[in-house]
């Protein structure tokens, strides 16, 4: 139904929409209580972080 008007979409245009979505989906404060509540749930936070990039290039 939407694929062919998608596809007359830029790319830029779509990165541009899944940044905006992704930056307005960040909580602050959740953050700023996962980065208080100790180290491990630190590391857990910041390797979900880090290593979501690589997941996806393996998929």
């Amino acid at each position: 139904m939407f694929s062919g008007m998608v596809g007359v979409i830029a790319m830029p245009t779509l990165a541009a929409i899944l940044i905006v979505v992704a930056v307005g989906s960040l909580r602050v404060g959740r953050i700023q209580s996962i980065l208080c509540t100790g180290p491990t749930s630190r590391i857990a936070m910041i390797a979900t972080a880090l290593g979501r990039d690589r997941v996806q290039g393996v998929l």
